[in-house]
């Protein structure tokens, strides 16, 4: 299985509840939505990004998990466009 990341990135968390708290925020590639919006708008295209396998992504994702990381953030694009690897990364 592949999976089609924009981005990996550690930031604090700026909306919601857990506001404040170190995020790992991973970006999925693609989005068939055209929010007026959106503030990502170049991870829209499903070519955005880079592929990987889960292998790879995963060690992508524990290699950017840093200490005191508090939660992972699946965002996008529109991360559901690729469920199934949001399903084997969650794990």
């Amino acid at each position: 299985m592949k999976t089609r990341l924009f981005e990996i990135f550690t930031s604090i968390e700026g909306e919601g509840i857990l506001y404040g708290t170190k995020t790992l925020f991973i970006r999925f590639a693609g989005c068939p939505f055209s929010c007026f919006y959106c503030d990502t708008p170049d991870a829209l295209p499903s070519d955005s990004g880079k592929e990987y396998s889960i292998s790879e992504a995963c060690n992508l994702i524990d290699k950017n998990l840093q200490n005191n990381t508090y939660k992972v953030n699946f965002t996008g694009g529109e991360p559901l466009v690729q469920h199934e690897s949001v399903n084997e990364l969650a794990k």
